[in-house]
């Protein structure tokens, strides 16, 4: 993860293998779900167990959410030096709130998953991540400027990125978005600006919800 904070904001940028493994999974079994609904179809295994389109979005969610809460200044501590706390041990299957045959399996699927993450991609279902740190460090320090009329508004910004056949961008309010990029996109300023929109989508969401 990288992450940028001055004058007590903070953003972040990082490819979540929890976060990943939801698309993953989904592609995997060939359910469409907006906007991720450009992959082929797949085995079709978590469909005939039970997943919908509604459940995998619940399911994204609740990941999602976890995924903020290990960040940050409130992120969990270890009660033991060199212990894992409770909350940062959950896998997404253990996040999984719907049909248990559906849970069963990504509980399989999770030591499946983080083996592929473990090593370079070769296909298009192996997790993938893009780009060096420091162009990474380079694009934080452009964008602070770009991020400016919505810190106010937002408590922090959290991006995740994933590997998608297309360029795709969905909101998880309150604070998150997840941007899937093609691997062969020259994506800097693609994603640059879908950071920027995020944060303004966000920023009227979270703007509605105070009124």
């Amino acid at each position: 993860m990288l992450g940028i904070g001055k004058e007590s904001w903070f953003w972040s940028i990082e490819s979540n293998d929890r976060v990943a493994f939801c698309v993953w999974a989904l592609r995997l079994d060939g359910l469409h779900v907006a906007p991720f609904d450009r992959h082929p179809n797949g085995n079709g295994m978590l469909r005939a167990l039970g997943l919908t389109g509604e459940s995998w979005h619940a399911w994204l969610t609740d990941v999602v959410h976890h995924a903020d809460s290990l960040q940050g200044p409130h992120a969990p501590r270890p009660l033991v030096r060199g212990s894992i706390p409770p909350l940062m041990a959950l896998t997404p299957a253990d996040l999984w709130m719907g049909n248990p045959r559906v849970r069963a399996l990504l509980m399989e699927l999770w030591p499946v998953y983080s083996r592929l993450a473990a090593r370079p991609p070769d296909d298009g279902l192996s997790p993938a991540t893009h780009g060096s740190a420091k162009k990474e460090r380079d694009m934080f320090r452009r964008m602070w400027h770009d991020l400016a009329p919505y810190r106010s508004h937002l408590d922090t910004l959290r991006v995740y990125t994933i590997d998608y056949p297309v360029h795709v961008r969905r909101l998880v309010p309150p604070v998150s978005v997840i941007i899937g990029r093609a691997r062969d996109l020259q994506e800097d300023v693609t994603v640059r600006q879908d950071i920027v929109i995020a944060a303004r989508q966000l920023t009227a969401i979270t703007m509605s919800s105070r009124a």
